[in-house]
Parts: C-alpha cells; structure tokens; sequence
C-alpha cells in the first residue's frame, strides 16, 4: 500500500478499533482510569504506627474483599480488549459503570475496617496515596464510561 492510496480526511467511516490502547471514542479515559486502579492497589493504603501497608497487602493479610478491586479493573480492561466496535463499546457501558461504582464498595468496607481497628488500639491513622487514587479512578472511570463509543467533533 502507497501513501497516496491512505484517506486524505480525519472522517473517514471507520467505526471500530483495531488496536487495544487506542484512546478514540472514549477508550483513552477508561484505559487510563483502569490502569490506575491496579497501580493504586499497589500504592500505600494507610499508615499506622510507622506501618505502611498497600491494599495488596491489606488483602493478603485478610481482607479478602479487597481482591475485587484489581479484578473489576481487570475485567474493565477484558471488555474494552474485546468490544471494538462503536455498537459494543456503546453496549458496554452499564457494565463498566457497573464495575468501577463496585470496585469502591471493598474499599469503603476496608477503610471503614481499618479506621474502627486503629480507634481501638488508639493509634493515629494516616490514609495513603492509594487509597486517595483508587476511589478517584474507580469515580472517573465511572464518568467516562458514559462516553464510550462516543464519536468526538473532529470524527474520533
């Protein structure tokens, strides 16, 4: 293929994606705010005494619940890996929003946990950086995934 055969206008009728971190029509945002939903996972949860602990951590040590965390930005990432087309990323909405609001109620649950834990042992109680940005992403994905599979003004 030449480049003189490649369409010369931005709005061309192309209504599906061929690659997997293409951001056009309102993937870029649900991408992003799954991949900091797991990276969050990953960061310092709270601090305690001295004691810093991530919410992978805080899972492995039994808060169980918390593993629906990474898994809803897993399956978010699974569905935008399969839905290519502007119709199934349309149809896939409910789900993602669905997903990301869900993604917050481990965390509500732990955090409400962890908060009563260090009243009773009367410890000062530091919430971390992990913390602060899984909610903001599950929040944010939950936002953009109302404009998935939206055409933008310029055609993507």
């Amino acid at each position: 293929m030449t480049i003189d055969r490649l369409p010369k206008d931005l709005r061309f009728a192309d209504d599906r994606v061929s690659f997997f971190l293409d951001p056009r029509y309102g993937r870029g945002a649900v991408l992003a705010g799954a991949s900091a939903v797991l990276v969050g996972f990953a960061l310092p949860f709270a601090d305690s005494r001295g004691v810093v602990a991530s919410a992978l951590e805080v899972a492995i040590d039994g808060a169980y619940n918390l593993w629906m965390v990474p898994l809803a930005a897993i399956a978010m990432l699974l569905i935008l890996a399969k839905r290519r087309s502007l119709d199934a990323m349309r149809a896939s909405r409910g789900a993602i929003v669905a997903l990301s609001l869900g993604a917050l109620l481990p965390v509500a649950y732990t955090a409400r946990r962890v908060r009563i834990m260090a009243a009773l042992e009367s410890a000062d109680l530091v919430w971390g950086s992990g913390l602060v940005m899984m909610v903001a992403a599950c929040l944010g994905t939950a936002v953009a995934a109302v404009f998935l599979g939206r055409r933008g003004r310029r055609g993507f």
